[in-house]
């Protein structure tokens, strides 16, 4: 999945621990990929320890951003400073893992940046380890969409300040190929059939699947969810279900049934057939947007994933976002010059140039009222293919159910194991991996 790391929540970990969990990278970590920008040579390698002139205060931010936003976030933060001389900003970009790992690391010896810059799934591990603070001295946290606010809030209490919210799954679709988005599941595989021709490597439908971020949609449209939480807040991992055993009998159905699905296809084989318009249609996250648009133009549509007819339900994509999250250490005068700096990244003249600059869903209220975002097709069609996502829960619980169902879900779909049997193993491994992060 893009922008995001999978949901870990360190309940009483050591140090040791921390550090151990945050080694899980997905692609090329390696804690010396970082670029940072200053007011000096904005995207380039100078230094993080640049001094701060005589009377300044200096923030630190680290992020995970994409180079097209990053340079977008380098101008508003030129912006800011040129109006707010007595504050430097050092803007350091890392892999995700890096990330969070770099903050663990440097956090419990104090010298972590001030704010980290990054998808919601961060908050459990550093809430958990006290090495944040709450976030509404920062923010009025009543002035953003109540969507973008479920994935922050740990214990009771809320960690993160939203700039964006999405980093959902959709369907789009390739116009010349696909005339109308399919309502249901029934209709895609109609469609996909029509489409598909392995001889010629083309095929109507393409997705990963090998990972369960995209497996999790159909999962929520069988009445499954990888966990239950209660009133209290205690999550239990719910795979060894009979929702978890449907959903997975229909994943694998098309490919061993329906045959629309390529033998093998990961993120990058699906992302390479729709872009070279091999593939009719694909299940793919609001970061692709740009470039399919790119590459397809007018063609692109976009819809939201389609109903389950075998049960009425629409697919439910997990929906997170990007969020400051403030380090616990800050206070006084630094705090005072975050706040600024959160404050106007989140203002609504910001926010608006985030949906029309970067076609992200605004965080804001007041930026959704606003006639150009209200305006905004592309950013209509992601707040619609938002509505019937469910948050990402932000437990350590989390973190144990993608671990079991990643290795599993390739099983069944290299047909090693039945549906059923994929189900309970799904339980087994994630619940030895909570094991290991508890101890």
């Amino acid at each position: 999945m893009k922008r995001s790391s999978f949901t870990s929540n360190l309940r009483n970990l050591t140090f040791a621990a921390l550090a151990l969990i945050s080694t899980g990278c997905t692609k090329g970590c390696s804690t010396n990929n970082a670029t940072t920008s200053t007011t000096e040579n904005k995207n380039s390698d100078v230094a993080s320890s640049t001094p701060a002139s005589a009377g300044q205060i200096q923030i630190q931010m680290w992020d995970n951003e994409d180079p097209e936003p990053a340079k977008q976030l380098d101008i508003w933060m030129l912006q800011f400073m040129a109006n707010n001389p007595d504050i430097k900003i050092v803007r350091t970009t890392y892999q995700t893992e890096d990330l969070r790992q770099k903050f663990i690391t440097t956090a419990t010896a104090g010298k972590a940046a001030e704010i980290v810059f990054g998808p919601s799934d961060m908050v459990g591990p550093l809430a958990t380890a006290n090495l944040l603070q709450p976030v509404d001295a920062f923010a009025d946290v009543n002035s953003f969409v109540p969507a973008a606010m479920d994935a922050v809030k740990l214990s009771g209490k809320t960690w993160g300040v939203p700039m964006s919210y999405g980093n959902h799954l959709m369907l789009m679709f390739n116009k010349a190929m696909v005339k109308t988005a399919p309502k249901t599941t029934d209709e895609l595989i109609s469609i996909a059939k029509t489409l598909t021709k392995p001889d010629q490597k083309t095929y109507g439908f393409v997705m990963n699947n090998n990972e369960p971020f995209w497996y999790v949609p159909m999962l929520g449209a069988f009445g499954g969810w990888p966990l239950s939480v209660d009133a209290a807040g205690k999550a239990t991992i719910t795979l060894d279900t009979p929702e978890n055993k449907k959903a997975l009998a229909f994943l694998k159905s098309l490919k061993f049934e329906h045959h629309i699905l390529p033998n093998e296809c990961d993120y990058d084989c699906a992302r390479g057939l729709f872009i070279e318009k091999k593939a009719g249609m694909i299940v793919n996250g609001d970061w692709f947007v740009d470039e399919a648009r790119k590459a397809l133009g007018n063609n692109l549509g976009i819809a939201p994933l389609p109903v389950v007819s075998a049960t009425g339900k629409p697919m439910t994509p997990m929906v997170s976002g990007r969020y400051f999250f403030i380090n616990r250490h800050v206070t006084g005068p630094t705090a005072d010059a975050v706040k600024k700096w959160v404050a106007f990244l989140t203002s609504k003249p910001i926010q608006v140039e985030l949906a029309t600059k970067l076609g992200r869903i605004p965080a804001s209220q007041e930026a959704h009222k606003d006639p150009t975002v209200a305006g905004n097709e592309t950013i209509k069609s992601l707040i619609d293919t938002a509505a019937n996502g469910r948050a990402m829960p932000p437990q350590l619980e989390m973190r144990a159910a993608w671990d079991g169902m990643r290795p599993v879900q390739q099983k069944v779909m290299t047909d090693k194991l039945s549906p059923e049997q994929g189900a309970t193993e799904m339980q087994t491994v994630a619940n030895e991996r909570l094991k290991g992060l508890n101890e």
